[in-house]
């Protein structure tokens, strides 16, 4: 018994064979199927961490710290900031070609004879092929908008991983605007938002779904035909010896290592902080930009919200740069002193009170708290006439011990492979010199120069007996090299 075929069911049919033949990529733009989609859920702020152990400080490294000026900003994992869309781009594409060719060949037949089977006109041939194309392309895009995402991720190097997607819903359609990307917490505004064009590595979806989207898609068939168509040591410590020798020309004192020197890793640290001064008799930036904004994060911080319009007289706060020396080996709970200086246009700072400030390593890493009042040794008067004086420098002042540490900074003297001690002043001699006291104490083979200004001593590993070590070798005599004849 034989069964009527429909007439679309070869197409149908063709459709099937040439899309299970066909390649993954053609399938899946045949049938539609995608990869796994980007996730872009909301990142939920993590679990409150195990109390640390009791360290007498209210300061704990691993939770972070937000100075007092930065506000409200995002810069954990969960918070929530604003990304402004700005997003237009622009191409086009032209290009086009020419082809010509053309050729021809002939033969003389003869004329006589049994050969003559065709006329000359007969043996003649050519052709020719011509070609013209162009093609011409043009695309521009737009995006504009705001979009709330939440940070996923916070980096070492101040960088943050921020996703979030907008959901609405028009007329039994829905429609979605996906972002994520890197972004700086430096690039962070006073508003909590950032720029799209400040986002790293930006992946920004924008489709809809329902009635409406399904009228702009192609359906199968016409994907179908889109698709698928038919067409060497010992001899240098040898010469430095000699040359050390022969440098000596006249009897020099002795001088405790202690005093030519020190040993690598043990050495100060820079600090640097950003920081406000309040409470100054009417010498402060008055209405510099920067104060105001800095001031309004500070009341943010502690709930006040000031109108986007107020511009508060500042004249008893100034914005300042803290620095401050971390010296080897000193631990969470030390004090420091540190230095005072204005950036804007304060007078003078003197009666001045730093609110609490973080001080920063090269690293970006906090590494001491600072707060005070200020101790200034310059100070200025001006008459009603216009004339004024000024003693020392009033817009720089000191608090001594007014920073707290709060992370010592590991020195690796009790780790390294070797100790290594370092001259103040590059001096062949004076390195064989220090290098041969420590042999004579300690052994032969002990120290070695390894230049003018390095000796090497081999140590145990142990902080313990490496104090002990280099106690001994600090107070060792030795005779410094004669400088060089002016």
């Amino acid at each position: 018994m034989a069964f009527p075929i429909p007439t679309r069911a070869p197409i149908a049919l063709l459709a099937i064979v040439a899309g299970t033949l066909a390649p993954l990529s053609v399938q899946a733009r045949l049938f539609g199927k995608k990869a796994p989609p980007e996730d872009f859920t909301v990142a939920r702020p993590l679990p409150v961490p195990v109390a640390s152990p009791a360290t007498g400080s209210i300061f704990q490294a691993q939770d972070g710290y937000a100075a007092l000026y930065e506000g409200w900003r995002a810069r954990k994992v969960g918070d929530p900031l604003t990304i402004v869309l700005v997003e237009r781009t622009a191409a086009s594409k032209s290009s086009g070609s020419k082809l010509d060719s053309s050729g021809s060949a002939s033969i003389t037949p003869p004329t006589t004879g049994a050969l003559n089977l065709f006329n000359r006109a007969d043996a003649t041939i050519s052709g020719g092929r011509n070609f013209n194309g162009a093609g011409a392309a043009d695309q521009a895009n737009s995006l504009s908008g705001e979009v709330s995402v939440t940070v996923a991720e916070v980096y070492p190097n101040g960088t943050m991983l921020v996703q979030g997607q907008k959901r609405v819903t028009l007329n039994r359609g829905d429609e979605f605007l996906k972002i994520k990307g890197l972004v700086r917490t430096a690039d962070v505004d006073r508003d909590n938002r950032v720029l799209s064009t400040r986002v790293a590595d930006a992946q920004i979806s924008y489709t809809g779904k329902g009635d409406v989207a399904r009228a702009g898609r192609q359906g199968w068939l016409s994907r179908f035909f889109s698709v698928v168509s038919p067409f060497e040591a010992v001899t240098m410590r040898f010469l430095l010896t000699l040359l050390a020798s022969l440098l000596i020309a006249a009897p020099a004192s002795a001088d405790r290592i202690k005093d030519l020197g020190g040993f690598q890793g043990i050495r100060s640290n820079q600090l640097t902080g950003y920081g406000i001064v309040v409470g100054l008799p009417g010498t402060g930036d008055d209405n510099l930009e920067y104060t105001v904004q800095s001031l309004k994060a500070v009341a943010s911080r502690f709930g006040l919200q000031l109108p986007p319009n107020a511009n508060p007289g500042m004249k008893n706060a100034a914005v300042v740069m803290i620095t401050a020396e971390l010296p080897p080996f000193a631990k969470p709970g030390q004090r420091l002193d540190i230095t005072v200086a204005s950036m804007g246009k304060a007078k003078s700072l003197r009666g001045g009170s730093l609110i609490m400030t973080p001080l920063l390593g090269a690293d970006n890493q906090i590494y001491a708290m600072a707060q005070g009042n200020l101790a200034v040794g310059g100070l200025g008067a001006e008459g009603a006439d216009g004339s004024k004086i000024v003693v020392n420098i009033p817009s720089t002042g000191r608090i001594p011990e007014g920073a707290t540490v709060e992370r010592a900074v590991a020195t690796g003297f009790d780790s390294a492979p070797m100790l290594t001690f370092n001259l103040a002043r590059a001096d062949f001699t004076t390195a064989q010199n220090v290098a041969g006291a420590i042999n004579s104490k300690l052994g032969f083979g002990s120290a070695q120069a390894i230049d003018a200004v390095s000796v090497a001593v081999r140590a145990p590993v142990g902080a313990d007996v490496r104090a002990t070590l280099m106690s001994t070798i600090e107070n060792l005599d030795v005779v410094s090299a004669e400088p060089s004849a002016k």
